[in-house]
C-alpha cells in the first residue's frame, strides 16, 4: 500500500488524508463502510470521516439524509465535531433539506 496521504478520493489504492493514523487505503475503507467488516467498525470509521475529513469530502461517502438517519449510531464517534454536525442537521431540517 502507498503510505503517502492523499486528497485524491478516486483511487482505491490511495490512503485518504483523514486516515492519517491508519494503515488503510480507500478500498479497505469502502469495504468497512458497506458493512462487510461489521457494524462497530462501520460506525467508528463513519464517525472518523465526519470528524476528520473536510466537509466537501464527506459527501464522497455520505449524504445529509444518511447522516440524519444514522445520527444515533454516529454521534458517539464524533468527538469535538459533534456540535458542528448537530448544527448542520438543524439548518438542513430548518430549510427542508432533510426530515
Amino acid at each position: 500500500m502507498n503510505g503517502n496521504l492523499t486528497l485524491d478520493l478516486t483511487c482505491n489504492s490511495s490512503r485518504p488524508y483523514f486516515l492519517w493514523s491508519e494503515e488503510m487505503n480507500l478500498g479497505e475503507l469502502k469495504a468497512i463502510l458497506t458493512g462487510s467488516q461489521g457494524d462497530y467498525l462501520r460506525w467508528v470509521y463513519s464517525g472518523r470521516i465526519l470528524r476528520e475529513a473536510r466537509m466537501q469530502d464527506v459527501w464522497a461517502f455520505f449524504t445529509p439524509r444518511w447522516v440524519a438517519q444514522n445520527w444515533e449510531h454516529l454521534s458517539p464517534y464524533l468527538g469535538r465535531k459533534r456540535q458542528f454536525w448537530e448544527y448542520c442537521l438543524s439548518v438542513w431540517k430548518k430549510h427542508g433539506l432533510i426530515q
